[in-house]
Parts: C-alpha cells; structure tokens; sequence
C-alpha cells in the first residue's frame, strides 16, 4: 500500500476499532467524573446532621450503585441512563448502613432514571424489588418532577475516585432528610454487584 495512502486509512481504522467515550471527534461531555461501572459506599450521614462517617464493619460492602450509561446528549452537554442501587437487608428488613447489626438478608434493589450534567444528577424513579423507598420516608428534595431528586456529586477529600453524593432520594440506603449524604468510591469490580442479583431489577 503506498505510504499517502496508509496515512489516509490509518485514521479511519482506529476510529473504528477504538471503544473510547469521546474519541474520533466526539464532542467531550464536561462531566464531573465518569459515572458509569459499580461504585461502593465508604461513608454516610443518613440524618445530615453528623457529617460523613465509615460503615460499621458489620455493612462494609454490602452497599452499592450500578451506573449503565444510555445516551450522550452533546447539544446539552449531559449524559443519561439508569442507575441501580444494591442495599443489604436486616432481619428488621432494613437497609440502612447506620445500623449496626449484621446485614445477610438478601439484597433490596431500586432502579433509578438518571441525568448527569458537571456535577449535578437528577435521579427519577423507576421500579425495584420492594417498592419505592420514598413512599414511607416522605418525599424528598425533588426538581417539581414526580418522583425526582436532583443530586450535587463533589470530590471527597484525597481518597482517589471518591465522590460525595448530596442528597439521596428519600429512603434509599436509609436516608431520612434532605440533607442526608453519601460518599462512594468508584472502580468496583463488576463482580461484587452481580452477587447481589440486581441486574434484573430494572
């Protein structure tokens, strides 16, 4: 092949091979972080009036978000698809990572509609295993659309790939007030989710 020619192909070739977000002259979403994969729960402030802190070692790891990533809207720089949230149950059929008993009753699924625009997600939602959450906590911060919350993620402190998130539906993984907070960190291996069997709740 004569070398002008490879110099044209070569470009088209690696547009077609590459499975990079924003290559091959994508416009480049300014996003916060990258959302998408299986994030774990490393601190929380269900009642927003403590400040973040760790699991009892009785939760680690029994909390978890699962980002599916749907469209790309580049004319309004956002992202959107669902989010499904994995939380461990008690023999009280709670799912809250305050609490400081043993969590090995199954797993609680709830299924989200997101969109993420820079730092701010806005969660509606959409189904799971036992009902929506905010149904018996009452409501929550919402957008004025049904069902809806709207949620600043921030950088948390130095951990690497560790977010804030501020507030949570009401209900979900325990939260009681419109100031409660969450910080995930990001990465987890797929596997750990799939042992919650929640892939199928949405």
């Amino acid at each position: 092949m004569p070398r002008r020619s490879f110099r044209l192909i070569a470009p088209m070739l690696f547009c077609a091979l590459s499975t990079a977000a924003f290559s091959c002259g994508e416009k480049e979403i300014p996003l916060a972080f990258e959302e998408i994969g299986v994030w774990e729960l490393i601190q929380h402030d269900v009642n927003g009036e403590t400040g973040l802190s760790p699991l009892e070692v009785a939760r680690q790891g029994k909390f978890y978000l699962l980002f599916q990533r749907v469209n790309t809207d580049e004319e309004n720089e956002q992202v959107s698809g669902t989010v499904i949230a994995a939380s461990c149950i008690d023999q009280m059929g709670e799912s809250n990572p305050a609490d400081l008993t043993a969590c090995e009753e199954g797993w609680r699924c709830d299924c989200y509609d997101y969109i993420f625009t820079n730092n701010q997600m806005t969660w509606s939602y959409a189904g799971g295993s036992h009902g929506d959450p905010s149904a018996e906590a009452g409501g929550g911060d919402t957008d004025g659309a049904s069902g809806s919350t709207v949620i600043i993620a921030e950088p948390y402190k130095d951990i690497a790939n560790a977010f804030r998130f501020k507030p949570f539906p009401m209900g979900l993984m325990g939260c009681s007030s419109e100031s409660c907070q969450y910080a995930f960190q990001g990465g987890r291996s797929e596997t750990k989710f799939d042992e919650t069997m929640c892939k199928d709740a949405c």
